[in-house]
């Protein structure tokens, strides 16, 4: 019988360099936000779909934040304008 993985293959965050640690810890706030999704569709409950899609939107932007923390890591720039 085939066994599945069932948690991390490394726990230890001393076998990651900082950018791997950098990243999943951003991914971490995504994974955490995005299954708190409302039960019910949008049309039922419209202000509860809005609060979580504001919470994503805020994990979201707030990702390459703690990428972009990481010492010699390359800051972000705005996006040049034609």
């Amino acid at each position: 019988m085939e066994q599945l993985l069932d948690g991390p293959l490394r726990s230890d965050e001393s076998m990651l360099d900082a950018d791997r640690l950098a990243f999943l810890k951003a991914m971490n706030a995504v994974d955490e936000a995005l299954p708190e999704e409302p039960e019910d569709d949008a049309e039922e409950d419209l202000d509860a779909s809005r609060d979580w899609a504001a919470d994503v939107r805020d994990v979201l932007a707030n990702s390459p934040t703690h990428c972009a923390a990481t010492p010699g890591r390359p800051t972000r720039r705005s996006p040049s304008t034609p």
